[in-house]
């Protein structure tokens, strides 16, 4: 659960919904540490995450789809369609998830 807390944090970072520091270059050991943490992470948590986010987003879409008659077709269409795009816009911002978490967490914080 701690780990998709921290993707979490990284990915509202990453779509610019956190505070941009003055200077945004980490240092490398912190690069380092974090390029270390990322690697060691199940290669299903990323699909786990997207997963619990969609789950979390998708119901209100779809009960105002019904409610503006959208028909079944259509509204598995766009749960389709919008799965794909989370899961890519995701996996897109990942990318540089160790150094965004380089430059907001202390080189010590991958190990407590």
């Amino acid at each position: 659960m701690r780990i998709l807390r921290i993707f979490a944090v990284l990915l509202f970072i990453a779509t610019g919904g956190g505070p941009t520091p003055a200077d945004d270059t980490p240092s490398p050991e912190a690069l380092q540490v974090a390029t270390e943490l990322f690697s060691i992470l199940p290669a299903d948590t990323m699909n786990q995450f997207t997963t619990q986010m969609f789950a979390a987003f998708w119901p209100p879409i779809e009960q105002k789809a019904r409610a503006a008659d959208i028909d079944a077709h259509t509204i598995a269409e766009l749960h389709q369609e919008l799965e794909r795009i989370l899961n890519a816009d995701t996996t897109d911002a990942m990318k540089d998830a160790p150094s965004i978490y380089a430059k907001h967490f202390t080189v010590a914080e991958p190990h407590d």
